[in-house]
């Protein structure tokens, strides 16, 4: 199956609500939305929801805080290795060459393995 990435704001948010009911155990390691409401997406610089058929499988966005520009993403528990987060990161890196976005910051724990490899 195909998946398409669609950009979300405030009027589709839901969107959101719906990853995090589903991303189970990946929300172990992304903790964006634990201290944030979701309006925060209103900062980002770009905010992406990956769709298989209609479920949503996977998050991402470019939160701009203060002077520097926050890269996150997270893919549901039952998706991880299909190049998901890839297609992600891929997809946030060309919106931030569009926004002539130079620099970008991330922090991953140190026991996220599949982040690290993503990322390194």
């Amino acid at each position: 199956m195909n998946y398409e990435i669609v950009s979300v704001n405030l009027s589709n948010k839901t969107l959101i609500e719906e990853f995090l009911r589903n991303a189970g155990n990946s929300l172990k390691k992304f903790r964006y939305f634990h201290s944030r409401p979701i309006e925060v997406i209103k900062n980002h610089s770009a905010t992406l929801i990956v769709l298989k058929g209609k479920k949503v499988v996977g998050y991402g966005h470019l939160d701009k805080e203060n002077n520097k520009i926050w890269l996150g993403t997270a893919v549901i528990e039952d998706e991880k290795g299909k190049g998901i987060g890839k297609m992600i990161m891929d997809k946030l890196f060309e919106e931030a060459r569009m926004k002539k976005i130079n620099k970008i910051t991330l922090t991953v724990d140190n026991d996220n393995s599949s982040a690290i490899s993503l990322y390194g």
